[in-house]
Formats: structure tokens, C-alpha cells, sequence
């Protein structure tokens, strides 16, 4: 009837079904009042009044407003359908026994079934966890006027279970009450929970498992949470550290930048800290941390808590401070350093040199940077040099040369090089980098130490051929005087006979002559050897001493033989050449040497002592070695007289000549086990 109604008014429009209306309401009251009066014999025309006027006064308010709720009731249910039908949840509405009395096309699609399938199904055949029993239990209670939430599990017509949501409330719908079901999946929320659960899980265990410090911090800095590596870190227990906030357990001088570092943090002027930093440990001592830390914020983006991982680095930064300090002596080193500290890149050319430049070369190091290490030698010494440099790209990486380089004021500096080859993981050469020495003061001291041997040498020549020569002369001159002598004895029986015999005679008088002449020819060579130009000056002996056997330290150093000093506390002064005295030095040192060859290599010692004794020196010379024969003892001066197999025997004549011609003496002592003993005395200079 409300639907038929429903209808003609949508068609014809209230008005006219209100007109309509009342005119079929008149007419019929106008027809009952004429049946009356014709019936009955009342009066028609208070009837007619009554049956026609009031009807038409009365019924269209009365039919009006009735269609009015009507059309207004149906345009509610329509939007009603329209907002249930758009809704995007499954929404059921069934009775008290379960039966689905509707539902809109959410709940098809979600079930899989067409809503007339569902319509003549219950709500228990869709339902997987609770029974119809149950349900009946929870509508109660809902029809009483409570809402009521449940969570369940839908099937749908496939099979498949799906978890949902279901918010239940009670409401009028015929003659009986029932109830509307708003159900969501909730599947994709409770997988988001599970991943969240999950995710909070992982959390939690890299959180107290992680090989470093965590911590979870207030903003304010106090701690909200802590793992055990952060304990053992900083040395306090869990309970201890939760009581404690940030700035307690910083090193005073990095609380104000933690302090910072958090705020910016905290207003947004920074996503993530990174910062090395000191921690105290329970014990006092620092803690070097590297400190990660990043704010957690809330749905409206403000800041909730921080969240910290903090590595410790107190070992790195222990060996950094180590090789921090290393560079800086190194750097001084270098910086200090009177050797030139250099660098050259591949085509020789200075990348780096130290301080020392001024002192090896004459040049502020910016003036030798980024020159040719050649425009500091002459051409040829630069060609020799460069012969070297060129064996690194040969494949050496390491190599050491004496060069001659040129000061700024053009003098020659004498320089030992040693350099070592830089090279990348490819072989590569990157440059080479070493130091050098200046060895100017020891290439003149062997120069000159050259010169004073071969001073020495020649010397020693000189008074070999004087020694000689007096020899000759002492040899030659007694059988010249002989010959000379007989001749003239020849000469002078010859004349005295009377028996001239010219022939013989001139030929013995030139034998004569030639003798004589030869004799003076010997005496010449004699006086000439002799004649030195000796530099007679004060000499200090034990400084003659130490010049002397440190010419000959390689021969010691070769025999091992131990070399062991004495000397006069006095500093002895004498008057002579030194040059002579260092050469009888020299030559009573070497016949020790020479004679300690048979001991065992090691035990070779040499002594040498000076003591000053009244008005003179003694200078003693001893060895260890086999000592001298007491047959030999006796002629160990006299010339061509020597203990060794290749000796000329005049070593020690010259000795005695050049200690004699000063004034002194030299003996031979037999050592009191083994050994020889040379004593020399020389008057002191006053």
C-alpha cells in the first residue's frame, strides 16, 4: 500500500493526489447525505454542508503532511541504501537467529558470494571462530543498547579465512529488533601488527645484543634504556646507568657540545649526531666513544626520545694519539734534522725539502722545491747522478751514492745520499723519497788524513834511503879506502923503484881518482837523504798517540786486536816533528799487529802508555803477541836485521835514528808473560 502510494505520488505529485483526494472524500460525504435525506427525510442542506464543506476543509492538511512523512521516509531509507551500498566496509544486518536480512555489496565482494546467496544464508555459516550460540549470547547483550566490538574470522566461498572486526549495535528493523554489523578486514592491519611486533622484536634483541653501546635517552638526557655493552663499556650496571643521566658520565670538556648536538637534534637543525666523544668510566678513566645518535619522533613530528650507538674507539684513538705524537716527533725530527730531508717526484724534480737546506746547500727550501734535484751539481757530477736515478725505473727500490752538489755561493758541499723508492699497488713509480748527509768535513779530513799517510809514506821512504845510504856508505867506504890506499902504496913503490912505467901509473891514478870520487859521491848521497825539512814545533804526545793508531784503526779492526789506552793525566810536551814521531809510532804499532796474526782471532791486544818520569816522557809500546827471539834481541837496531821473512830490517834502525836525532832513546823490553815491549824516552820541552 506505502509502495503503491509511494508510486502515485511520485507520478502525479502530492497536490493533485491531495485534490483527488478530498474530491472522492466530498463526493462520497455528498452522496451519504442525499441517501440520508431520501432515507431518512433530514434536512439536505445542513447535511450537504456538513458532507461536502467540512471534508474539504479538513482533508488536504490531514492528506498533505501523512504523504509529507511518507515521501520523507522514503527519500531517508533511499540515502540510507546509498550510504550502505557505498560503504567501504561489509555491513550485515540480520535477525536474533542469525539469518542476513542484508547486506551491501562490500560484503559480497569480501565473501565472494552474490548477496542473494548471502541473504539466504546465516550468519554462522560465515563465521569460523565462534558458534551460533555464542553469537546469540553477544546480540543479547547488544539488545539490551550496548555497542558491542568482536573480533573474529570470516570464510569465504572459496574457503579462505580472512580476520575481521566486527562492530555490532541493535536497531528496529519490521516488527522485530535487529542487528547491523559494520565488519572490516583487518588482515592487512594485523599483518602491519605482526610485521610491527616482529619489528620490535628485532629491535629489541640487535638492541641488547649489539657488539656496541645502545642506549635509548629522555630529551633531557636521562637514560631510558641501555644494553650490556654499553655497561661494560662504560663499567656500570644496568640499574646504576638508568639512574644517570648523559652529562654524568661525559667528560666535563665535551658536555656542552653533547648538550648542543642534542638540541639540534631535538628543533631539527640536524637528522642524525655523529661525533666522537669521551665517556667516564666507573673507574675514572676516559673512554673514547664514536657516538651515532638520532631523534625518534611522533605522529605531529615532535621530538620523543633519542635513540645512541656508540662504538668504542678508545684503542683507535690511542694508537691515533700514538702516530699523532709519532708524526709530530717525526715532524720535528725532520724539521730539526742538520741531515737534508728530501722528496723527488719520478723526473727528479724536489717536492720537499726540510730546514736543513740552508745549512747543506745555502737555499731557503722554497727556492730547491720544484727544481731539478740536477741544477744543484756540476754537468758532470749531474750525468753520474742521473745514471743512478735511472736504475729506479729498472725496478730497485732502495739505493745509496756520494754526491758533490754546489752551494749557492758555488762552493763544492760533499753529500752521502741514501733513498728509498715509493711505488703504487701497480709498481708505479711515485717518487722517491731519503735524506742526506753532509760529509763535506769528513771527505777533507780522509783527504788530508790521504795526504798525512802518504807524508808519512814518503817519509818513511826518505828515512829508508838514508838508512840505506848510510849503509852503503858504511859498507862501500872501508873497501874504497882500501882500494884508494893500495893504489896509492902502488904509486908509491912504483915511483920509489925507479921503474917508471907510464901506462900503470896513469891507470892507477885514475883508479885512484875514481875511488876518492866515488867516496864522495856516496857522501853526498848520504848528507842529501838526510837533509829533511823538518817543521820542529811543541808536540803533545798523547795527541800523537791518538793521530797515529787511528791510522790504523781499519788494520785493527781487521785482526781484531783490542786497542786499550793509558795515558799521562799531564799532557806531556816535547819539542820535535811530529810527523817523525808518529811515523816510529806507526811502525812499532804495525810489528805488533804483524806479530799478533798467530794468536787466535779476538785475543790480539795492543797497550800504549805515556807517563811523564823527571825531566822526560816514557812512551811504552805493548802486545801479547809471540815475542822476539833472544837471539835477535841483542841486534833488533843494527840494519838488515828483522823478524819477519819479507822484512828489510830497517824499520827499526830509522825508529831508533828519528828518537835519537830528538834527543831521546828506544830500548826492547821482554813482557813480563808474552809478548814484546818497546819503551821510548824523549826529553819534555820547557
Amino acid at each position: 500500500m506505502v509502495n503503491w502510494l509511494l508510486k502515485v505520488i511520485n507520478k502525479y505529485g502530492k497536490v493533485m493526489v491531495t485534490v483527488v483526494v478530498t474530491l472522492i472524500v466530498a463526493s462520497i460525504s455528498v452522496t451519504i447525505a442525499v441517501i440520508d435525506m431520501l432515507v431518512f427525510g433530514h434536512n439536505l442542506f445542513p447535511a450537504l454542508y456538513l458532507s461536502a464543506f467540512i471534508p474539504i476543509l479538513i482533508a488536504p492538511p490531514t492528506l498533505y503532511f501523512p504523504m509529507s512523512l511518507v515521501v520523507k521516509l522514503d527519500r531517508t531509507e533511499k540515502e540510507l541504501e546509498t550510504v550502505i551500498e557505498g560503504a567501504g566496509d561489509a555491513l550485515f544486518l540480520n535477525d536474533r537467529s542469525g539469518k542476513i536480512l542484508k547486506v551491501n555489496e562490500a560484503a559480497c565482494q569480501s565473501l565472494g558470494y552474490t548477496r542473494e546467496e548471502l541473504m539466504a544464508m546465516n550468519v554462522s555459516d560465515i563465521q569460523v571462530r565462534h558458534s551460533s550460540k555464542v553469537l546469540t549470547s553477544h546480540w543479547d547483550d547488544v539488545a539490551l543498547g550496548k555497542a558491542a566490538t568482536l573480533a573474529g574470522e570470516h570464510r569465504r566461498k572459496d574457503g579462505s579465512t580472512f580476520p575481521v572486526e566486527a562492530r555490532v549495535s541493535a536497531l528496529e528493523y519490521g516488527d522485530d529488533i535487529s542487528f547491523l554489523a559494520v565488519i572490516r578486514d583487518v588482515s592487512e592491519r594485523q599483518r602491519i601488527h605482526a610485521s610491527l611486533l616482529e619489528s620490535e622484536e628485532r629491535f629489541r634483541k640487535s638492541f641488547e645484543n649489539a657488539a656496541i653501546g645502545m642506549t635509548v635517552t629522555e630529551l633531557d638526557g636521562k637514560f631510558r634504556s641501555v644494553n650490556s655493552a654499553w655497561c661494560k663499556m662504560i663499567g656500570y650496571s644496568e640499574q646504576e646507568i638508568l639512574s644517570k643521566t648523559v652529562a654524568e658520565v661525559t667528560f666535563p670538556d665535551d658536555i656542552i657540545r653533547t648538550t648542543e648536538d642534542r638540541q639540534n637534534l631535538a628543533d631539527g637543525s640536524a637528522n642524525i649526531s655523529l661525533v666522537e666523544k669521551r665517556y667516564v668510566h666507573k673507574d675514572g678513566h676516559i673512554v673514547w666513544g664514536f657516538m651515532s645518535r638520532a631523534v625518534v619522533r611522533g605522529a605531529e613530528g615532535e621530538p620523543l626520545y633519542f635513540i645512541g650507538q656508540i662504538q668504542d674507539i678508545s684503542e683507535r684513538k690511542d694508537v691515533e694519539l700514538k702516530l699523532l705524537d709519532s708524526e709530530e716527533k717525526y715532524r720535528k725530527l725532520v724539521e730539526t734534522s742538520h741531515d737534508l730531508i728530501w722528496s723527488v717526484d719520478n723526473s727528479g724534480i724536489f717536492t720537499f725539502v726540510n730546514e736543513a737546506s740552508k745549512l747543506t746547500h745555502g737555499y731557503e727550501p722554497e727556492e730547491m722545491i720544484g727544481q731539478p734535484f740536477t741544477n744543484f751539481m756540476t754537468a758532470e757530477q749531474a750525468e753520474k747522478d742521473m745514471a743512478v736515478f735511472a736504475k729506479i725505473k729498472e725496478g730497485i727500490s732502495y739505493f745509496d751514492l756520494e754526491s758533490v752538489h754546489l752551494k749557492k755561493d758555488g762552493s763544492p758541499v760533499y753529500l752521502s745520499f741514501n733513498a728509498v723508492v715509493e711505488r703504487d699497488d701497480q709498481g708505479n713509480i711515485l717518487g722517491t723519497t731519503g735524506s742526506a748527509k753532509d760529509i763535506t768535513n769528513r771527505v777533507l779530513t780522509e783527504e788530508q788524513s790521504r795526504l798525512h799517510q802518504e807524508q808519512l809514506a814518503h817519509v818513511s821512504r826518505v828515512a829508508t834511503m838514508g838508512e840505506m845510504a848510510t849503509g852503503i856508505a858504511h859498507e862501500l867506504n872501508q873497501p874504497l879506502a882500501a882500494i884508494a890506499a893500495y893504489i896509492d902504496g902502488s904509486l908509491r913503490r912504483l915511483n920509489s923503484d925507479g921503474q917508471t912505467s907510464k901506462p900503470i901509473i896513469e891507470a892507477l891514478e885514475k883508479a885512484s881518482d875514481q875511488a876518492i870520487r866515488a867516496g864522495d859521491v856516496i857522501k853526498r848521497l848520504r848528507d842529501f837523504v838526510r837533509r829533511e825539512d823538518s817543521k820542529l814545533e811543541d808536540i803533545d804526545i798523547n795527541d800523537t798517540v791518538h793521530t797515529a793508531l787511528q791510522l790504523l784503526k781499519s788494520d785493527f779492526d781487521l785482526n781484531r786486536v783490542a786497542l786499550k789506552f793509558d795515558l799521562a793525566q799531564d799532557r806531556p810536551i816535547i819539542y820535535g816533528d811530529p810527523i817523525l814521531i808518529q811515523q816510529v809510532i806507526l811502525n812499532l804499532a804495525r810489528n805488533s799487529v804483524d806479530a799478533m796474526n798467530s794468536l787466535e782471532s779476538g785475543l790480539g791486544k795492543l797497550k800504549v802508555n805515556t807517563v811523564t818520569e823527571d825531566h822526560s816522557v816514557l812512551i811504552g809500546i805493548s802486545d801479547n803477541g809471540p815475542g822476539i827471539d833472544l837471539q835477535l834481541q841483542e841486534k833488533l837496531f843494527e840494519p838488515y836485521v828483522s823478524t819477519k821473512k819479507s822484512g828489510l830490517g830497517l824499520g827499526l834502525p830509522i825508529c831508533r835514528s828519528i828518537i835519537n836525532e830528538f834527543g831521546g832513546e828506544i830500548w826492547f823490553e821482554p813482557a813480563p808473560a808474552n809478548g814484546a815491549v818497546f819503551q821510548i824516552r824523549l826529553p819534555l820541552h820547557r
